[in-house]
Formats: C-alpha cells, structure tokens, sequence
C-alpha cells in the first residue's frame, strides 16, 4: 500500500485553480465539474445553512470533485462553505504527478502560494484516501474533526 495524504484546506474563497499544465486540460477539468449536480445540491443546502456552517468533504475523485465544485461555486458568486476537507484528492487529470500523494503535495503547494490556509498530514502506510480500517483511521477522523471545527469556529466569529 502506498502512503495516503489528508490535504485539508479552508478559506475557499480564495480556491485556486488545481495545478494543471496547460488549457486543454484546465478544460477538461471544469468540464469534470459540469457533469453532475453538485452545484444544485450546495445551493439546496445553502437555503437551510449559513455558509460559516457549511464544510464540504471528499476523498480520493470525490475530493477533486469537491475542489472542483467549489471553483465553481465561487465563479458563480455563491457564498464559499466555511471548510473544506479533502482527503487524498485527485486533482490532477493529466496524471502528470507520480502518486496519488504526489498530486496531494502539489495541490497543497499551489494552496500555500495563494495564501489559503491549508494543512497537509501523511500518515505511513495508509491505504488511498484512508478510512478501510488502518489502524490509523481514528486519528485521521480526529484530524478532519478538528480542521472543521477550527474553521467553523472561526467563520462564525
């Protein structure tokens, strides 16, 4: 089993655009995001809770889909959720990282360059995206609990 990383990332109204190389790829990224309903689905939830008690998780492709949504979300102008937790997300489409965590690293990379708070965890021998039992799975749950209520708190004054 390869390593996995948990990328947590907040403030997303300053999300970046995933590292991707060159546009024909960038088109092909907000194209992953247009299939779907997730935009419908976050306006659904927005008509119940304020945004600052709004955090969007997601693993593995679920987590690029929850980055990519959020782009979109915030192209739209629509209020941004207070946390954002994505867990070894596939944000690269071209494939051009070596690993899955290889991925995780550069898109915590182009987070910290835009000045967004983000917090990037490894853990040893974890499967992808985690959560199948390792024995680690209780701290990794720990970790995403704390990021949210951080953010949370914080969003909410």
């Amino acid at each position: 089993m390869s390593p996995a990383a948990q990328a947590l990332l907040s403030n997303p109204p300053a999300l970046v655009e995933p590292p991707i190389p060159d546009t024909q790829d960038k088109a092909a990224w907000k194209a992953y995001v247009e299939r779907g309903n997730r935009v419908d689905a976050y306006r659904t939830v927005l008509r119940d809770y304020r945004p600052e008690n709004i955090a969007v998780v997601g693993g593995s492709a679920g987590g690029g889909l929850a980055a990519a949504s959020l782009l979109k979300v915030r192209d739209m102008g629509l209020p941004l959720p207070a946390a954002c937790v994505l867990a070894t997300p596939e944000v690269d489409l071209t494939e051009s990282g070596d690993t899955f965590l290889s991925n995780t690293v550069r898109m915590h990379r182009a987070l910290l360059r835009a000045g967004i708070e983000a917090e990037l965890h490894v853990w040893e021998a974890m499967p992808h995206s985690g959560l199948f039992g390792a024995p680690e799975d209780e701290e990794v749950l720990a970790e995403h609990f704390r990021f949210i209520m951080k953010r949370l708190t914080k969003a909410r004054g």
